[in-house]
């Protein structure tokens, strides 16, 4: 299916090389401060240059050890690629994403991954989630000497990564390659084990010297509607479209209801499965979504049509069948943080829908309000070292981002700083 293979192609190795002389090596380079990871940006391109490729990607692996994922999915244009000194004369920026992809790729193809560090073995860290913050935290402490114990709730690690990023940005393969590569340091993983079900916190910290949540956030909150029942929600549509795609039902008309960047996800996957119409509803204005602008741009590139300022009232069912939805167009001089606006008497009209996905944000982790860690508007409160208020229980990734950007490459960051603070605690 088209939808499950990269949208973007890689480089070839001439293309890499040509692109990477374009860099203009700075003294203080801002990209690299734009890098939540510190990857030595300059350093690794100059590699490519001069085709080390192979030390291109260590460079890489230094700072970032899921490199691969990065390349691919991180938002470049809102953090390297956008403080690019060469935009500054009105010419592109280095496609740095496209380079360190290349050289990961090409050290994955000739090279084997790295050999199991020493693992000293007198401390040992639970780990709750194998997405980008888990492996990340793991594969630092394993780096720094300390044994690592994943455990993940779902059949395969990998987390987002594996579930939920679209096969176009990246392929499973990738992701599952990035997991054995961790593994191959000496980290173990279980899969299937979930955190309130098949063990608790208390039994965690009571085998373990230390604890990260990476836990990351749930499903979309639900819209309270008639009719809800026939949404799917945002990470099951994308779940089925990567790991399932044979069991997406057939529709003609497709609509997201949201506009972050996981509803961007949604729209450009729907548009490769709809047979007529994609649709974007967002109950607030442009300026208030949380999506970056170039990938709003990219749904507009698709013909995805974005409504503006519009309630989703109810779903409208025919014979046990979805059909449509039921709208209501907000007063745009209204306040839309009002309580009331859900009252106003806008224009009600129905939209055509075989298949309506809520991408509304994501639900905190409600199960920790259980436990005994304090929360920050539902977010797991956490100080500069990932500390929670819970002793020698640590978390990073979505599950602490109250506020910023949410990233791969943010929870990579999250992941290898928590574990460092974590080592500086058993010395």
């Amino acid at each position: 299916m088209e939808f499950l293979k990269e949208s973007l192609p890689p480089l070839s190795l001439s293309e890499a090389i040509g692109e990477a002389s374009r860099c203009l090596y700075c003294w203080n380079p801002p990209c690299v401060t734009a890098c939540p990871t510190s990857i030595e940006i300059p350093k690794f391109i100059k590699r490519i240059e001069t085709g080390d490729i192979r030390g291109a990607a260590e460079v890489i692996l230094k700072a970032n050890v899921l490199g691969g994922t990065c390349g691919r999915v991180c938002p470049v244009e809102e953090l390297c690629e956008g403080a690019c000194v060469i935009t500054k004369l009105n010419k592109p920026s280095v496609a740095i994403g496209r380079l360190q992809r290349f050289a990961i790729d090409h050290f994955w193809a000739k090279q084997q991954p790295p050999s199991q560090w020493h693992i000293q073995k007198k401390k040992k860290v639970a780990i709750v989630g194998s997405g980008p913050a888990g492996l990340s935290c793991a594969a630092t402490l394993a780096q720094l000497g300390i044994e690592a114990v994943i455990f993940e709730k779902n059949r395969l690690p990998g987390g987002l990564s594996t579930y939920v990023i679209p096969s176009f940005r990246e392929p499973i393969e990738v992701s599952l390659k990035e997991v054995e590569a961790v593994k191959k340091l000496g980290i173990t993983i279980h899969t299937e084990k979930e955190l309130g079900k098949d063990f608790s916190l208390e039994e965690l910290r009571t085998a373990y010297d230390a604890v990260f949540l990476a836990i990351g956030l749930g499903q979309s909150p639900q819209l309270q509607i008639p009719g809800e029942v026939y949404f799917l929600d945002s990470l099951e549509f994308l779940s089925k479209a990567k790991l399932e795609p044979w069991s997406l039902p057939d529709a003609n008309n497709i609509v997201i209801i949201g506009l972050g960047n996981t509803a961007i996800d949604c729209a450009l996957v729907a548009k490769k499965i709809a047979k007529e119409q994609v649709s974007i509803l967002y109950r607030k204005r442009l300026e208030q979504s949380r999506a970056y602008p170039k990938e709003i741009e990219k749904v507009l590139k698709e013909a995805v049509p974005i409504q503006f300022l519009i309630m989703v009232k109810e779903a409208v069912v025919k014979e046990n069948k979805l059909v449509g939805l039921k709208c209501q167009r907000v007063d745009p001089h209204s306040s839309l943080d009002s309580a009331e606006k859900k009252e106003q008497n806008g224009i009600e009209f129905f939209l055509p829908a075989q298949l309506v996905i809520r991408a509304t944000g994501q639900q905190k982790p409600l199960w920790i309000t259980t436990m005994a860690i304090e929360l920050d508007n539902g977010f797991i409160k956490v100080n500069e070292k990932y500390e929670t208020t819970l002793p020698r229980v640590y978390a990073g990734g979505d599950c602490i981002r109250k506020k910023g950007m949410f990233s791969t490459v943010h929870a990579v960051e999250d992941g290898k700083k928590a574990a460092f603070s974590i080592a500086a605690s058993f010395s």
